[in-house]
């Protein structure tokens, strides 16, 4: 069963924007995903990562950083949603539609969600093990799909939404400023019209999973205990490398760090679609009632 009622359920159309971006990738073009590629991944997956989560960061490595910058500059730009915001199934009257990529990287549960959150994987450390030879952006890299999702949501929220005041002291992963200094924008104008539908998709289903992990969290921990702090890092019992407690695990600050983030980026979208429809409303009851026009155009 699913941490939380599952919020895959009864989203229809509105769980997911039809159609691919328009704009042109500045890196590698995503290849379509045929659902014999989906299915060969699956029978390929390893006992440490049953969900096949490789697929999410052996793109990441290449267009993270990118889609990052973009988002921060207050336009998205590329194809890198599908693997960065990924989203549930786009499900049309039980039927599931979209493009073969919106299938292949669909996360189709709250168990997924979670380990999508949790998915930490040191990419050179891997390359070096097998004997393989490192380009110059891999050495060193570590992908951790939960805290880059963050890292990017709450970019979104910054350029959508707007800073939280103090609360935002300190987020970000090792210091990192994930706003900028460049004007705020909407949701629509910020993702494109047709990807935004899927990024209010992809919050409203990581907002569900984060809160389920952070209560799970929770129940599991002495409450007299104090929160552990986004950034923090608490030394190994044996004295060893710093990091998480938990190693790559989210802690419960950042998870209820990031259900804030999805929660304001999906109201901010959800606000802006009402508006456009009220808008498109008012327009139609008073077409008709003005001037009448000095001539129609013949087609």
């Amino acid at each position: 069963g699913g941490l939380l009622p599952d919020p895959l359920e009864g989203k229809g159309p509105r769980a997911f924007g039809a159609g691919a971006p328009s704009a042109s990738w500045s890196g590698k073009q995503p290849q379509e995903k045929s659902e014999a590629d989906a299915q060969s991944d699956a029978s390929n997956s390893s006992s440490d990562d049953p969900f096949n989560l490789r697929r999410f960061s052996d793109e990441q490595i290449d267009c993270f950083d990118q889609a990052l910058g973009e988002i921060q500059s207050g336009k998205k730009r590329g194809h890198w949603i599908w693997y960065v915001l990924p989203t549930p199934p786009y499900v049309v009257n039980g039927v599931e539609r979209g493009s073969d990529m919106n299938k292949y990287y669909a996360i189709r549960s709250n168990e997924e969600g979670a380990a999508f959150l949790n998915f930490e994987r040191n990419v050179a450390e891997e390359a070096l093990r097998h004997g393989g030879d490192l380009s110059s952006h891999e050495r060193g890299a570590g992908i951790h799909l939960g805290r880059n999702y963050a890292k990017i949501m709450q970019a979104i929220r910054v350029k959508a939404v707007g800073s939280k005041g103090a609360s935002d002291c300190g987020r970000g992963k090792d210091g990192d400023d994930v706003g900028s200094s460049s004007p705020m924008t909407s949701v629509a104008r910020l993702m494109g019209a047709l990807d935004a539908p899927k990024l209010l998709s992809s919050a409203r289903l990581f907002h569900a999973v984060a809160l389920g992990l952070a209560e799970r969290d929770k129940c599991a921990r002495d409450p007299h205990l104090p929160g552990r702090d986004l950034g923090t890092s608490s030394a190994s019992s044996d004295g060893g490398s710093q990091g998480s407690s938990d190693g790559g695990l989210m802690t419960q600050r950042e998870l209820l760090d990031l259900a804030e983030d999805c929660e304001l980026v999906a109201k901010a979208g959800e606000n802006e679609e009402a508006e456009k429809k009220a808008g498109a409303s008012a327009q139609k009851e008073t077409r008709g009632l003005g001037p009448a026009p000095l001539f129609r155009r013949a087609f």
